[in-house]
Formats: C-alpha cells, sequence, structure tokens
C-alpha cells in the first residue's frame, strides 16, 4: 500500500480548510488522517464559537449517520453482484410497483400522476426519489406502531405513500424512508436481517 507523504496531506489540508473558513462555508473544522493505525495529520482550524478557537477536544454534534452506514451497506451488496444501482427495486420489493406522485387538496395529501419511472437504489442513496421527502411525506407521517415492528413492515408502509416529487426530476432529503428501503434490500439479497448484516461486515471489521 501506497505511504501518504504527510508534508503534501499538511499542505492540501491547510490550503483547502482556510479557503472555506475564509469563504464562509465552514466556522471552523478538525482533521484527523490516519495510515496504518498511526495518525500522519491532526490539526484543529478556525472557531468552534464566535472568539473562540476550535481545540482538539472540542465535542461536534453528529446526525443522520445511519445513512452512509446503510450506503456501505448497500454497496457492498452491489460490489457482490447482489444489487444493481439501476435496477428496478421492484425486483425484489414488488409492492413500489404502483407510486403516485401527491399533491395536496383540501388540506389532504391525494394522487396527483403516477410515477414515470420505478425507484432504483441510484436514487434511493441520492435523495432523488420523492420518497417521504417532503411536505407531502410529512403530512403522511411514519405510519401506526403496527406499520413500524420491524424493516419488511416500515416498507411495507412506504410503499403506499404518495411521492413528493417524479422521481429523478428533483433532488431532496428523504430522512428515513429510502434508507429504510435501502437496508430492507440488504435484507433480501443477504439473508441476514440488517442488524447482523452490518455488524459482521461493517462494525466489526472495524472494531467499531
Amino acid at each position: 500500500m501506497m505511504t501518504l507523504d504527510q508534508n503534501k496531506i499538511a499542505s492540501a489540508m491547510q490550503k483547502e480548510i482556510s479557503a472555506d473558513i475564509a469563504s464562509g462555508r465552514v466556522g471552523g473544522a478538525a482533521v484527523l488522517v490516519k495510515q496504518h493505525g498511526k495518525d500522519i495529520f491532526r490539526a484543529c482550524f478556525g472557531q468552534s464559537a464566535p472568539g473562540k478557537a476550535l481545540e482538539q477536544n472540542a465535542l461536534f454534534r453528529l446526525a443522520s449517520m445511519t445513512k452512509p452506514i446503510t450506503a456501505i451497506a448497500t454497496l457492498i451488496q452491489v460490489s457482490r453482484g447482489k444489487l444493481g444501482l439501476d435496477d428496478p427495486i421492484t425486483d425484489l420489493l414488488p409492492q413500489f410497483a404502483d407510486m403516485w406522485v401527491g399533491e395536496l387538496k383540501e388540506d389532504k395529501v391525494v394522487a396527483k400522476e403516477p410515477a414515470k419511472r420505478v425507484l432504483t437504489p441510484r436514487m434511493l442513496l441520492s435523495h432523488q426519489n420523492g420518497l417521504h421527502a417532503g411536505d407531502l411525506g410529512n403530512r403522511q407521517g411514519l405510519g401506526t406502531p403496527e406499520d413500524m415492528q420491524d424493516l419488511a413492515h416500515i416498507v411495507d408502509y412506504f410503499s403506499t405513500m404518495k411521492l413528493d416529487f417524479q422521481p429523478t426530476e428533483a433532488q431532496m432529503y428523504s430522512p428515513t424512508a429510502a434508507f429504510d428501503v435501502c437496508a430492507r434490500l440488504v435484507e433480501i439479497t443477504s439473508g441476514m436481517d440488517y442488524n447482523t448484516f452490518v455488524t459482521k461486515e461493517i462494525f466489526e471489521p472495524l472494531g467499531m
């Protein structure tokens, strides 16, 4: 394996992050680069609050960390030939064959027009799916406790929802549904429940 050049890493990080801070894109950044189990670059830049320099022991709030894990799990199955990024999910989840884009009428979400495209893993991972992805999705909620008892039931419920937009014709954050569907695809193609899959294939190999 190629050994990273510490000086080049330090120079590149200094340049890129300083530019991000100067442009206002970020207020501060903590960077750690490791190779072969050793730190080869570690530094803090900018501020954690106005007038307060960012320090090594600063605490950060992280959100939606299940999404990169689910994306990795999905791509593992893609790499093994179990899934195709552009395959219709109806090959494995036929209940998604009759999706509709919705609209709001008299404060109710109703069907407007049939979806022009069948959802694919790529659409789900890139937030170009319209599934529980905006005001219409929020109004339809996340179902009943019975709907939420496991991934199979959750995904069945999501298949009944009206889409916020035509797939691939817009992009909007899908906070729950799209990645739950990906997790269900992982279950079906691996023969394992999702928790077992990510534990065996991701967490344990990484010592997480």
